[in-house]
This record gives structure tokens, sequence and C-alpha cells, in this order.
């Protein structure tokens, strides 16, 4: 790695920041922020706000125009290696060359093979110094998701559990609104704004009737929301139980919640009941279409006549949508499932100064180990630049734990 000053960090982790302006709006696209520097001097900065708008670099060349700056002979600071392929907008490596940047720090390579160092290459060839790696953690921490996809070709899946001290999600007769205060439910937005699917199932919708949409004014209203674009919803309905209640109701809106959603948001039911293996659509409306998914388990589960619905199967098919970030929220036995399979990355844990008992609803159900040993090894407190692994949201307690 080369030897970066400290002005090139400053300079770098201000990228950073820039980056975070689309925090809740660039999904399938990653996170990123460019600074241009001549002199030791910012002389212009941008971010990707959202898909199909100007990247990081093209926004920083704007932006210093329109400061009358002529970013010939400066620095560009970018997290993530300069785009080199046309997809909704132009390469910004050519924009870059054009502009006459004499050298380019980028903190990561991009995974994405249309790009991967082929932007580098192109940089050398027009004798444009490259740096690369400073920050680099820091930008992968950013983009998880779309490392996921690029990487591996997986989602990035997040759970979100809400719990008293004593592990429990709900009293004995379900009760579970509200455990934790305004402050960490808030934070349970946001964690839902930067998600592009939630997937419940159909035990929650039955018994709490959630929204899962993003709904607080305070944060709706900020800047960093101008393009955002509510997440997707699945229900897990192994039986395919809502189906049925769905057919017989004229109006759905006025007694689900799930599926008062906005334009450009759908509602899916994932089941596994045969009897509707071909159907395409349930109820269709000009907002929020139903569609049906068909993904039966191989395997029946005990006392029951349809299989579960397969998760892999569930969680490939969101890979396909290019939904990247995919956020469970749902009840212990649903949770637990993705536990079994291990197919949770990251896990937050919201924790109320609370005890209710052991007769009331654990956070997971039907999860078992044989020894201590599987017990260990299996999580890590997150050290990701976007957020402390444990804070405090008024009187609750947050803790982000990830997969190892």
């Amino acid at each position: 790695m080369p030897d970066f000053s400290e002005l090139d960090l400053n300079f770098m982790k201000r990228a950073l920041c820039l980056a975070m302006q689309g925090e809740y709006t660039a999904r399938p696209n990653p996170l990123v922020g460019a600074v241009l520097v001549r002199n030791n001097q910012i002389i212009g900065e941008g971010a990707h706000l959202k898909a199909g708008l100007a990247h990081a670099e093209i926004n920083a060349l704007k932006d210093a125009k329109q400061r009358g700056e002529d970013p010939k002979g400066s620095t560009c600071y970018v997290t993530l290696e300069p785009c080199a392929h046309w997809g909704k907008t132009g390469p910004c490596v050519d924009e870059l060359i054009n502009a006459g940047v004499a050298r380019v720090v980028f903190a990561m390579q991009d995974p994405n093979p249309k790009v991967c160092g082929q932007s580098e290459l192109k940089l050398k060839q027009a004798r444009i110094c490259v740096e690369k790696g400073l920050c680099e953690a820091e930008s992968r921490s950013l983009n998880l998701g779309f490392l996921a996809h690029m990487e591996s070709q997986k989602c990035y899946v997040r759970a979100k559990i809400a719990a008293s001290l004593d592990g429990k999600i709900a009293l004995s007769n379900g009760q579970s609104q509200w455990i934790t205060g305004e402050k960490a439910r808030e934070d349970v937005h946001k964690l839902r704004a930067k998600s592009s699917v939630i997937i419940t199932g159909i035990g929650t919708v039955l018994a709490d009737n959630p929204k899962l949409n993003v709904r607080l004014e305070s944060l709706l209203n900020t800047e960093k929301f101008n393009h955002f674009t509510q997440p997707h919803k699945i229900i897990c309905d192994s039986q395919a139980r809502l189906i049925n209640e769905i057919k017989n109701i004229k109006n759905i809106f006025n007694i689900f919640n799930i599926f008062n959603t906005d334009l450009n948001s759908q509602v899916f039911i994932a089941h596994a009941n045969s009897a509707f293996k071909d159907q395409k659509f349930v109820y269709s409306d000009f907002n929020s279409p139903i569609e049906l998914l068909y993904f039966p388990s191989e395997t029946s589960p005990n006392k029951s006549d349809y299989p579960n619905v397969d998760l892999k199967k569930l969680l490939s098919f969101c890979y396909s949508q290019n939904w990247n970030d995919v956020l469970v929220e749902a009840g212990s036995t649903l949770t637990s499932s993705f536990f079994n399979l291990n197919l949770i990355d990251e896990l937050w844990l919201y924790l109320a100064p609370c005890f209710l008992g052991a007769q009331s609803q654990p956070m997971l159900k039907n999860f078992e180990l044989e020894n201590l040993m599987q017990a260990h090894g299996r999580w890590k407190f997150s050290e990701s630049f976007q957020y402390a692994n444990a804070c405090f949201l008024g009187k609750d307690l947050r803790i982000v734990l990830s997969h190892l």
C-alpha cells in the first residue's frame, strides 16, 4: 500500500462521509463519495444518490465547475474504483481523464467484473497516478449488500430482534407493542430504510398487523430521503392462509396494514401450497400488486400437511431481483429458521431494560445446540464504520453482531 499522508486520510474520510448521503436511496448501487483536491484545498465534491443518476465523480466535477474551479491537475479521492462501463450512465473513468485530473486515490477496487481493475489500468495508460487501499475497510463496510452480491452471488441478510433482558419478544398472550422505546423504534425505521426488502412471517402479520414500512416524518422529510422508495415486503406463509383470506375480501387495504404500501413497492407472499402453485396474482391494484412465490422445501415438517417455504430459494429470488440488502423482521419461529440455516449475516438486537418472565415468548424458537462449542465462534461484535457495535438509544441498548 502507498505511504498515504494525513491529508490524504482526511480527504478520503470526507469522501466516506459524502457517500453516506445515498445511504437510503442508492440501492442496489453502492454508496460512493468523491472529493476533488488541488493545492490541499477541496475544489469539488459529490456523492451517488440513486441508480440512474450521476455517479459521485461526475457530481464532484460538476461541483468544481459551479465553484469556478478547473479540475485539471487535481487529485480525485473516491471511495470505490471509478466505473469503466456504460450502464444507465457513462464511464466515470473517461470523464476523469478528460477533465485532466493528475492523481486518483480510491479506497477499494470495484468487485463488479465489468469494472474490476479496468479503470485502474485505463487511468495508468492515460499517465494518471493511481493509488488504492486508503480506508478500504471503511469503504467495504458501507456496501456489504453490494459486495455480497458481487463477490459471493448472494444477498446480505440482517435480522432485527427487539427483546427484554431475559430474551423475550412478547408476552405469553402475544402482546409485544412496545417492548422498546421511541428512540429504538426510530432506529429500526432507519434500518428498514436501508433495506431492499423486508421478510416477515404469517404469524406476525395476523398477530400484529404491521405496516413494515418507513413512516416517521422526522426521517422522510430530510434531504437524504429525496429519492427514497419504500422496501418491498415478503410474507412467508407456507400454508397460504393469507391467500385464502384475501380471496374473500373486497378491500384488503382496510384490513391488512402491510398492503398499504407506496408506488414502486410490492408485496409478495411466499408459500408452499401446491394448490396455488401456478397462480401468479391474488389481488392487483395500481399501487401494489400482490405476487405469489411458490418455494416449497423438499421435506415436510412434522404435523403439517405442507412443506415449509424454502428460505434458500427465497433468498436466491431476492438475489435475482438485485435486492442486495435483506431485512428479516419476524417472530421467533421464522427468525429461528434463518438462524438454523446460517442465513443471517448480521443481527441487530435491541434490548429493553425489563424482564417479561419465563412464560413469555423467546426471541428464538426451535433453535437448539448440542454443545457449547457450537455456540462460540458464530458471531462477533460488528466493527463497521457506519455505526457503533453497541450504543444506547434512549433507555434501550442496541447491539450489532456480525456472522463470522
